[in-house]
């Protein structure tokens, strides 16, 4: 394989590898370099698939060449098998690692590369869709703040509506709320025209969207993913019968537990009229009786429709792996808009496109945990509004909406951080300042020319794992894989 690289330059620290988290600065290699930069640009399971399968090179030498200090802390004897999951979390953490490109720090940076990029991959969440009317999640007036104030429903922690277990047990608790966020009669917003726009220039590669509220297609965007599912069906937990999702509308509406009809037949056919017994006259006052004659109460049918919305606990759709499989040997520039980026799997799209991608995030709030290029924070809809005022496009139009903004309106130009890339817009978050948002953002990490990659690199995709879920806290570790709202 020839790759091109700056020998000079070296990288930092055993902190990106060490499984034991130590920060021992340790002088990498250039082969360990070049590891490191075919990895960014390979991904997880190509760059397994290179070194472990066609190179035939062990893990412990991996492992070695990547942190020498397991030199002596691997015992040896050790079956290379029993390695690969420290090989595979070390790898893990150095993609989490993404390095800025310098190149990119400015608004016109931005506009230069949505002007020249062929295949836009649109991350969204659900910022892009509260001037809409629909509540977001995780802000201090959002669904959780909300349901933390509600009384009565005696909640450990508002998340847990959205919990499959917690549904399974009471559905009654989702169904008391399900319509406030259920889509009715919701009008895209300028981000959703937005995407719209990209993809009537043919430059949207996919729209992958943690939102639920199917306004995507409502704007008519063909190329979406929706990666937690919609409430477009619905399915019975019990016997997983499938209906659309207009079937249950009806009980959304009147905060009613909606039942599969074909079990409910089921049940009905099963049910056979009980003989009564006659009672004898003399009954001795110790016997507790026979439950057919005080009748068992009755119980809840386990046959409840639920919206094919994802839960905690339940997996991603599976196209969500194979499409980004696909895109990201393609994709050549990452938008992020309208998310606080805590929704494991979707959340690693960042770290397992390949890290020579442009990746530019719009929001409203600081996210700390990533390393954008470039950070467009204030309200998503004003700032794409100035975009295609810089870039000379009109936003579509909706068909029988006379609310829509006028495209001339004005937008006040942004104020740029300290020496950064960090750009504030109206409505940023309140009390970020241009040299806070810059202070607070993860330090850019410059490894130089060797951490970028030709593009040619980019052969294969990331760990089909990333599907999987686990149930921990995302506040508290953004990068476990559970499905969260």
């Amino acid at each position: 394989m020839n790759m091109s690289r700056d020998k000079s330059v070296t990288v930092a620290t055993n902190a990106s590898l060490n499984t034991s988290g130590l920060t021992t600065p340790s002088v990498l290699t250039e082969k360990a370099q070049e590891m490191i930069a075919d990895l960014k640009e390979r991904g997880l399971t190509s760059w397994l698939r290179e070194y472990v399968t066609h190179q035939a090179i062990s893990i412990r030498e991996l492992l070695v060449t990547l942190d020498p200090s397991k030199a002596t802390s691997l015992a040896e004897g050790i079956d290379d098998v029993l390695l690969l999951p420290l090989l595979t979390a070390s790898l893990t953490r150095i993609l989490r690692k993404r390095t800025k490109l310098l190149q990119y720090n400015a608004v016109e940076d931005v506009v230069a590369l949505l002007r020249t990029s062929k295949r836009i991959l649109v991350l969204t969440g659900a910022g892009i869709s509260v001037s809409c009317g629909i509540p977001d999640f995780r802000s201090s007036s959002g669904l959780y703040a909300l349901l933390n104030e509600e009384n009565g429903l005696e909640l450990d922690d508002p998340q847990q509506m959205f919990d499959i277990n917690y549904f399974k047990s009471h559905p009654e608790v989702f169904y008391s709320f399900a319509s406030r966020i259920y889509p009715s009669n919701f009008t895209p917003s300028p981000c959703h025209r937005f995407i719209k726009e990209l993809e009537n220039r043919d430059i949207l590669l996919r729209n992958y969207t943690q939102n639920i509220d199917t306004l995507e297609s409502k704007m008519g965007i063909r190329s979406v993913l929706q990666c937690h599912g919609s409430f477009a069906t619905a399915y019975c937990i019990e016997c997983r019968c499938q209906v659309p999702g207009g079937d249950i509308e009806e009980a959304i509406f009147a905060r009613r537990v909606p039942y599969c009809q074909v079990c409910m037949k089921a049940l009905e056919n099963r049910k056979k009229p009980a003989k009564k017994r006659k009672r004898s006259k003399k009954r001795n006052p110790w016997d507790g009786g026979d439950d057919s004659d005080t009748g068992v109460a009755e119980m809840r049918p386990s046959c409840v429709m639920k919206p094919g919305i994802t839960f905690f606990g339940e997996a991603v759709t599976n196209r969500f792996d194979k499409l980004l499989e696909e895109d990201r040997l393609t994709a050549d520039l990452l938008l992020i808009i309208g998310t606080s980026l805590k929704v494991a799997p979707v959340s690693e799209i960042l770290t397992h496109l390949p890290h020579s991608v442009p990746q530019i995030l719009i929001n409203k709030t600081l996210v700390k945990h990533v390393n954008p290029d470039v950070v467009l924070l204030g309200d998503a809809d004003e700032i794409v509004r100035y975009l295609c005022q810089r870039l000379d496009w009109e936003l579509p139009r909706i068909e029988g909406d006379s609310k829509q903004p006028l495209e001339g309106a004005f937008v006040n130009e942004p104020k740029r951080g300290e020496t950064s890339h960090v750009w504030l817009f109206d409505g940023a978050e309140p009390g970020v300042t241009t040299r806070n948002a810059s202070r607070s953002l993860v330090s850019p990490v410059t490894l130089g020319a060797s951490d970028s990659a030709p593009s040619g690199l980019r052969q294969t995709s990331r760990s089909s794992s990333m599907g999987d879920f686990e149930s921990t806290n995302v506040e508290e570790n953004p990068s476990k894989r559970s499905r969260r709202l």
